[in-house]
């Protein structure tokens, strides 16, 4: 295998003028089950590559004991969900920034009525995968109603797809340990169920966010599918 990744770097290198190729593998931090990402970054040919690669991997897989030995054979880099608000709840300006920053890298901004991309950068926490999904989806709406910009109903309408397939990661036996994190600030950093806590971050109901310490908290449109069925009380 060294030989033929050796050739094709030498093709690629002489086509490039001399230049050394950086691939990037993307989606892959999409596997399903994510027990499968462990096979695949443990194949030792991936980590040999004579030339720079980078491959995404679900973040649940650094909650598996297994993981060591991924770590073992890559330089990892782990980076948590952009923090659209803070561990009080409170919006975080800088987050919804840069949010709105990657998005002006792929969309006109007029094309959004106003405060529609703020509302869709909070209601899906920092997931990129979910906020793109809900641009798309709502731009479709948008175009079957005749209309020119996302309207907050288009917006709306694409966020409940999400929710909906939020709603089948999660059941009742898991509802006292979701409430839990929604309303434990010391809870949101020592999750005692790792296998809880891999199997609900690999499905995206609960999120990892980074603020010096470690911490997580539930997908927005989570806690709003559990305040709507009033199993988190909001006045507590």
């Amino acid at each position: 295998m060294d030989g033929i990744y050796s050739e094709i770097t030498d093709k690629i290198v002489t086509e490039m003028g001399g230049k050394q190729p950086i691939l990037i593998f993307e989606g892959l931090d999409k596997i399903q089950p994510y027990e499968r990402a462990i096979e695949v970054f443990q194949d030792h040919n991936l980590s040999k590559m004579p030339f720079p690669v980078i491959y995404t991997f679900p973040i649940s897989l650094t909650y598996d004991p297994r993981f060591a030995t991924v770590g073992s054979l890559y330089k990892v880099r782990i980076l948590p969900m952009i923090k659209v608000s803070n561990e009080d709840k409170t919006k975080n300006k800088d987050g919804i920034a840069v949010m709105r920053e990657i998005v002006k890298l792929r969309a006109d901004l007029e094309l959004f009525d106003k405060d529609v991309l703020e509302y869709l950068i909070k209601q899906t926490g920092g997931v990129l995968r979910h906020l793109f999904e809900c641009i798309i989806s709502a731009a479709r709406f948008a175009r079957r109603s005749g209309i020119e910009k996302i309207s907050q109903t288009n917006a709306q309408d694409a966020l409940s797809d999400i929710s909906s397939l939020l709603s089948r990661q999660f059941s009742y036996k898991d509802h006292a340990a979701l409430v839990n994190i929604y309303n434990g600030p010391s809870y949101r950093k020592l999750i005692e169920d790792e296998e809880f806590l891999l199997k609900k971050v690999h499905a995206l109901v609960i999120l990892e966010y980074q603020n010096g310490d470690r911490w997580h908290d539930l997908h927005p449109l989570v806690a709003k599918l559990l305040i709507s069925q009033g199993v988190i009380n909001v006045e507590n």
